[in-house]
């Protein structure tokens, strides 16, 4: 088994929230954002807006 499978049978053995923990000892604020910004557009429970001013609108009423 190569060092690379290593890995990816230790990764695959995390929970999603372990896995993250590991990941942020590593990566740098730009592999964060982008992870973030991807678990968010594959969240299908995310809030989503049709339109800034609905987004604005909401902000203003809380």
């Amino acid at each position: 088994m190569s060092t690379r499978d290593y890995a990816v049978s230790v990764l695959a053995s995390l929970s999603e929230e372990k896995m993250l923990e590991f990941i942020k000892l590593f990566a740098d604020e730009n592999v964060l954002a982008r992870m973030e910004s991807d678990m968010l557009i594959a969240n299908p429970n995310t809030k989503r807006y049709s339109c800034f001013k609905e987004f604005m609108d909401e902000v203003e009423n809380e």
